[in-house]
This record gives C-alpha cells, sequence and structure tokens, in this order.
C-alpha cells in the first residue's frame, strides 16, 4: 500500500491512489503486494542485478527492504561477460558509420566506450565489412531527413533530373530507404496523390517548413509495402506477379542458398526452376540482367519479353563494336 501512494504521490494517477478497504475487498488495480515480491526476487537474482537486499522490521512488527550497503546502486554494477561480448559486437556494427557525413558524433561515442569498458584491445582492427560507399552523392543528408521524419516537419526540396532543370517540391517525409548503396526518401509530393521515391543524390537543397502542417502517413506499412519488389521503385495500382526463373546447374545452388526476394521458392529442382511473387518494375529487371547467361525468364511472358529486348539492345551495342573495330583492323592493314 506505501508503494502505491508513493507512485500516486510522484504521478498523480489515479489507479494508485488506494486505502486499506480497497486491498481487503481486492478491488484495486494498483500494484500488488505479490507482484512487489516478485520484482524484489528479481532484483536479488543475477539477472536483476544481483542486489544484497536485507528486511529490517520495527517494533510494529512492519517490513521494511533496503540494500545492505546503502550505497549499492544496480547501475554501478560491472557489466557480465555477456553484456561485454554483446557491446563489442554493437562497437564493431558502430563503426560501420565512421568517417561518414553527419555521423561524426559516432567518433566520440565509440571512444567513450572502449575507455569505459576496455574494449579497444578487441575491436582495433576491423573485422567485420560492410557494404557502402561514402563518396555517394547526397550522403550527408542522412542525419537531417531523418530529423525531419522524427520530429514530423514538412520540407521543401529542390530535386533536379538528370539532364532537366531543378524543381521545387514540397514534401511530407515518412520513410528512409537505401538500396543498392543508393538512399531514397519517401514521402507525399504535395500536388500528387501518392507516394514519391526520391533519391538523395538528387535533392540539391532541403530545408523545413514550420509554417506547413505536417500530414501524418495513414497508409500500408512501408515494412509490407515493400515486401512486393525489388528494390523502391513501386509500380501503384499493379499486381503482384509470380515470376518463374530457370538457373544454369552451376549458378542454382548459389540462388537458393542466397534467395532474390523473401518469396522465393523451388518449384522444380531438378530444372533449377525459383517462383519469386513480385511487382515486376527496373531493379527486378536489372537483377535478372546482373545473372547474365545464368538465367532464362520463364513467365511471365511480358517480362521475358522486356528481358529479351534488352539482350537484343546489348548483342546490338557490342556487335556494332566488334563489327566496327574488325573493319578499323583492315584499313590498318592495307
Amino acid at each position: 500500500m506505501a508503494c502505491n501512494q508513493a507512485l500516486y504521490n510522484y504521478t498523480g494517477n489515479e489507479k494508485f491512489n488506494i486505502d486499506k478497504k480497497d486491498i481487503m475487498e481486492g478491488s484495486n488495480t494498483g500494484i500488488k503486494l505479490r507482484q512487489i515480491r516478485k520484482d524484489l526476487s528479481y532484483m536479488r537474482s543475477e539477472a536483476g542485478g544481483g542486489a544484497d537486499i536485507i528486511v529490517l522490521r520495527d517494533e510494529n512488527n512492519k517490513c521494511y527492504y533496503r540494500y545492505s550497503d546503502r550505497s549499492f546502486s544496480i547501475y554501478k554494477q560491472d557489466l557480465s561477460d555477456d553484456e561485454l561480448k554483446q557491446l563489442r559486437q554493437t562497437v564493431i556494427t558502430l563503426k560501420r558509420f565512421k568517417g561518414l557525413p553527419s555521423f561524426e558524433w559516432i567518433e566520440d561515442l565509440l571512444t567513450r566506450l572502449e575507455c569505459k569498458f576496455q574494449l579497444s584491445g578487441n575491436t582495433t582492427d576491423s573485422v567485420v565489412g560492410f557494404e557502402q560507399n561514402p563518396y555517394y552523392e547526397g550522403l550527408g543528408l542522412l542525419s537531417p531527413i531523418i530529423d525531419y521524419i522524427v520530429n514530423k516537419q514538412v520540407v521543401t526540396i529542390m530535386y533536379k533530373a538528370y539532364g532537366k532543370d531543378a524543381e521545387q517540391w514540397t514534401i511530407h517525409p515518412y520513410y528512409v530507404k537505401q538500396y543498392n548503396n543508393r538512399w531514397f526518401l519517401i514521402g507525399h509530393n504535395v500536388g500528387q496523390d501518392r507516394l514519391s521515391t526520391i533519391p538523395f543524390d538528387r535533392i540539391c537543397k532541403i530545408e523545413s517548413i514550420p509554417s506547413v502542417s505536417y500530414k501524418p502517413y495513414e497508409g500500408m506499412d512501408f515494412d509490407e509495402l515493400y515486401s512486393d519488389v525489388v528494390g523502391v521503385t513501386i509500380k501503384h495500382n499493379k499486381p503482384v506477379e509470380s515470376v518463374l526463373l530457370r538457373f544454369s546447374s552451376h549458378r542454382f545452388p548459389y540462388v537458393v542458398t542466397k534467395p532474390l526476394h523473401e518469396s522465393q521458392r523451388c518449384v522444380d529442382k531438378e530444372n533449377r526452376i525459383i517462383r519469386i511473387d513480385v511487382i515486376p518494375n527496373p531493379e527486378l529487371e536489372a537483377l535478372i540482367l546482373s545473372y547474365g547467361n545464368d538465367v532464362e525468364v520463364l513467365a511471365p511472358e511480358h517480362l521475358r519479353e522486356q528481358i529479351k529486348k534488352k539482350i537484343e539492345d546489348l548483342a546490338k551495342i557490342y556487335l556494332g563494336v566488334h563489327k566496327e573495330c574488325t573493319e578499323q583492323g583492315k584499313s590498318l592493314h592495307r
């Protein structure tokens, strides 16, 4: 009861404002004595900090609990071996961001962690290599754009597509996604009725507009939204299709162990055919073409024809170059 009263005095929450009558009748919804005993038991355990808690009784036989060492605090406890191991792994992961624009604070954080917990001897040399491009244009926008999203701020950006004049857009930012070492801002572009996907490297300038009210995102969860595509291009109102791909015998095992998409299933192991359920987009086409002659699109037919056309266009480039080089070589020998 004293615990509930203390919580009521501190928080002002009426659910903790109970009296003895409530306790006797079992009608209160505050903290039960049973819960307090469980908490004390946990605090005494190794997982809970290993606190040495003693019980004191006064002349009225009331019980009081306190640490045997008044200076003890669970926040002053040394880390366990498992906790140190997890912290080392965290430091290694954080080092991925060292040297990147807008993440200079990581340097100071890592220095403090390594000095505080003597971690530097195990993390000085890099043992994990992450795929990243520190020279990517627009990388410095990552931190401010995340801040705009978290703080629900509308922004105005100057967007410049390749070979076109810059345009000014008003964006309600919702999400940031990375694909193929490129970062994208996803948000509502005022004047359009759907989400816009904006690559960081096409943003010339970005700043907040405090005078404009932020429009919260009310659509599908972004993880679920992007689960139907490869990459970031979402073709709205296009259905998910079953894409059948046949791989060469030496490439097939690699594709099985490293799926092209989370929906991947092996439908014919003997003939090395896999299926993925996605909305076809440019990123899917690029992924298929990256396997060269190790893959054949079996379905859908429109995707097969699209890949076929790209291969034919590619053949024209190489065959044309070969023919030109051959003719130049003949003229040199004349």
